[in-house]
């Protein structure tokens, strides 16, 4: 996997939970428990998107080919 880095502004009382988190050991660091982050944020969506099409399906009535 190719990485590159990303400078953000974030208020201090994010900064510290962020830190928190790492400290206590879910993960090795704040660049880790930042991408497990974005990770959620995708599959949340990536479900999302799923049940939008699902009901769309059950909505029309026809089978949707899911691919």
């Amino acid at each position: 996997m190719n990485t590159k880095t990303m400078h953000i502004s974030l208020p201090e009382s994010l900064i510290e939970s962020a830190k928190a988190q790492a400290d206590e050991g879910k993960f090795s660091n704040v660049s880790d428990y930042v991408r497990s982050l974005i990770r959620e944020d995708l599959r949340r969506r990536n479900e999302q998107k799923l049940e939008q099409m699902l009901l769309e399906g059950i909505r029309t009535e026809r089978g949707m080919e899911v691919g």
